[in-house]
Order: C-alpha cells, then sequence, then structure tokens
C-alpha cells in the first residue's frame, strides 16, 4: 500500500494521520505493526530480552548524508546534549555502565567509534552523527518516528531502535553503487552489532 495512504511511521496522536480514516488502511497498519511486535518478542525471548530494530527510510535533504536516528532533537545534537534517557537506545548505554541509565551520556553510542554512523562513515559515507559530522547544524535531519519511538527502549528493556534515512544520493545511484551501499550497511549491522553486545 501506498505510504500517502497507509504510513506505518504515525501512531499515536498521530495516527488518524497515518491511516488517513480510511478502514483498509487500518487493516494493513495492524496488520504490519502485528508483525513486528510478532518479531520484537521472538529476538526478546531468544535474545535475553535484548535487540535492535532498524526502521530503514530514504530522504532528500540536500546535504546528501545518511541521518542516523536516536529520537534526540536536532538542538541535543547541536549543543553536543546525548541524555540516555531521552535516545531509543537508553537500553544500549544502561548494559555499558553500572550507574542508572538516566544519568548517563550516550555520546560514545552515537559519535564514538562504536557508533552506527561512525562505523557506517568508516566505508566512505557521510553519515550524521559521527565522528566526522556530530551534528547536523543547520542542515535537514529526521531525528526518528513512531517506530523508533514505539519498540526501542525509550520507556525502558533492553530492546533498541533507530531511525535509518538513506540520503538520496544512494537511493538514485547506479545499480551498481546500491549493492554496493546495501552490502556496507549490512556490514555495518554486523559491526554494531558484535560491538555493542547484540551479537
Amino acid at each position: 500500500m501506498d505510504r500517502m495512504k497507509m504510513d506505518p511511521n504515525r501512531g499515536g496522536p498521530t495516527l488518524s494521520e497515518g491511516i488517513q480514516c480510511d478502514p483498509a488502511a487500518k487493516r494493513v497498519y495492524d496488520s504490519y505493526h502485528g508483525f513486528v511486535r510478532q518479531a520484537v518478542d521472538a529476538v526478546r525471548r531468544s535474545c535475553r530480552g535484548r535487540g535492535l530494530l532498524l526502521d530503514i527510510h530514504g530522504q532528500h535533504h540536500p546535504q546528501n548524508w545518511t541521518e542516523i536516528g536516536y529520537l534526540l532533537r536536532k538542538s541535543q545534537l547541536n549543543s553536543g546534549q546525548y541524555p540516555a534517557a531521552s535516545t531509543s537506545i537508553r537500553g544500549l548505554v544502561g548494559r555499558s555502565s553500572r550507574d542508572s541509565a538516566s544519568s548517563l551520556s550516550a555520546r560514545k553510542f552515537i559519535i564514538g567509534d562504536r557508533s552506527f554512523g561512525s562505523l557506517l562513515n568508516s566505508f566512505g559515507y557521510r553519515v550524521v552523527p559521527s565522528a566526522s559530522v556530530p551534528a547536523p547544524e543547520t542542515g535537514g535531519y529526521y531525528s526518528g518516528g513512531f517506530i523508533t519511538r514505539q519498540y526501542g527502549s525509550l520507556t525502558g528493556g533492553e530492546f533498541d531502535s533507530m531511525q535509518v534515512e538513506i540520503t538520496q544520493a544512494v537511493m538514485y545511484a547506479s545499480e551498481a553503487e546500491r549493492d554496493r551501499f546495501s552490502r556496507h550497511l549490512a556490514a555495518t549491522i554486523g559491526l554494531f552489532a558484535r560491538a555493542n553486545g547484540y551479537a
């Protein structure tokens, strides 16, 4: 179903926008989220409650960078604030420290060497946030939507999520370039999982 008719990245107060008040769209929406919930629950059962959901999109911001959304606002990234309690990777940050995740900074997991953005950047792509581009400043940036908020560890637990917004430079590249990016994205997922205790 076209995203103009049903947008699974809407929910709560914006659900009517996501289904356009259409009963058929609501059925598809419920089916989609039912499947995601089943998958998340299966991973939780088999992986000691830990897991990682990547909500992958494409975007047309003119900066031609791939954006990683952790639910932190653009203003927080621009000011160098990385409060773990405000992120969709709160579980990861909490596992890495004996302190309460609410008092921790997620800095090393957002712009450090083991961050998803920095790992993808190591393959030659511009990524925000990452060690090389820690903040979007005046550029476009999607911080994460309903799926990232709904299924990540913002409100507790150890199942994390991130929104990955792939740049139009990749989306409209040649088939060979898209394939190359796909392989690098898959490698990044593996590296991130192993470096941060998901695998």
